[in-house]
């Protein structure tokens, strides 16, 4: 079976206010819990001073799937 398939991650749902003062609902993908928090931690204050932003939700240990990606990931946790 792809290992793609069955890999856990975060997913991080947000909403946005663009330049045209309409809403706009955003979704990323993280492999893993390190590189969702590195990403709240550097980018999310950066995105929410620039544009009025609120995170909708954060699951963890949600499925991860990509789709057209030949990168092979490895959970680190198992290392």
């Amino acid at each position: 079976m792809n290992e793609l398939n069955d890999h856990h991650g975060v997913i991080i749902e947000y909403v946005m206010v663009n330049n045209r003062d309409l809403t706009e609902s955003r979704i990323i993908r993280f492999i893993n819990n390190q590189v969702a928090c590195d990403w709240l931690t550097d980018q999310w204050p950066i995105i929410h001073t620039r544009q009025r932003a609120w995170i909708k939700s954060i699951q963890t240990h949600a499925p991860i799937y990509y789709p057209d990606s030949s990168i092979r990931f490895k959970d680190s946790s198992h290392v």
